[in-house]
Formats: structure tokens, sequence, C-alpha cells
């Protein structure tokens, strides 16, 4: 999936984090929230970078465009990409 943001728009998406799991991958459900599998512990903001560097991978855009608005301590989160 490609995201094409312009330049000055900020976009916001819901993230639901299924942290310490076996499997690395990321699902996009019909509601637009993305699922994100990661085997990275919830311990000292890991699973968070490890949320944060699959996304940008996924959506084809830099880590550093990306901000956790809300949830930086619960599995969900909404993420702002500037």
């Amino acid at each position: 999936a490609t995201l094409n943001v312009a330049q000055q728009s900020k976009m916001k998406i819901f993230v639901l984090v299924k942290p310490n799991t076996r499997r690395q991958e990321i699902v996009e459900e019909t509601s637009g929230r993305y699922l994100v599998y990661t085997r990275a512990p919830r311990k000292e903001g890991k699973a968070n970078e490890a949320v944060i560097k699959a996304l940008s991978g996924y959506l084809k855009i830099s880590p550093s465009r990306m901000t956790i608005l809300k949830g930086i301590r619960s599995r969900e989160k909404i993420i702002e990409i500037s």
C-alpha cells in the first residue's frame, strides 16, 4: 500500500499493536485501522519503535514523519503522519 500525502498536510492513522508475537506483520483492516504484529516487547518503548519502523516501511515514508499522538503506553495508538 502506498500513501500519497501532500507536503504540508497531516494525516492520522489508527493502529492496534500486538507485541511479543512470533510474526512480524501489518494487516490493514476494512475499517482502515492497521493491526501491527511485532516481536518487540512492550518494555522501554521497543514495541513503539518497532511499530514506527514497520509502518514506515509498509507505507513507504520516512519514520521521522510519524509521531505517536495517543497511546504511547497503550496497544491502541493514533499516529500522525506529516
